[in-house]
Formats: structure tokens, C-alpha cells, sequence
């Protein structure tokens, strides 16, 4: 494994408490569940 990448990779830090992050926006979603790219 390539420990280069941690920061992206691993856990993002949400700016703030309780905010999702939706990979499919990109960005992050508060509260969780607004964000339709978290639809499946």
C-alpha cells in the first residue's frame, strides 16, 4: 500500500459536525441525506 495519498484517501474531516461527503458532488452535504447525489 501507498501511504502518499493518506490525505485524500482516508478520512476526510468534515467542516462540520455531522456533514456527509458525497463522492458522486464531491463536496459535502448537511444534514446528511440532502444531497441527491447520495441517492443510490
Amino acid at each position: 500500500m501507498n501511504h502518499d495519498n493518506q490525505e485524500t484517501m482516508e478520512t476526510r474531516v468534515p467542516p462540520v459536525p455531522g456533514a456527509v461527503w458525497c463522492d458522486s458532488c464531491d463536496s459535502w452535504c448537511l444534514p446528511p441525506g440532502i444531497c441527491r447525489c447520495n441517492n443510490r
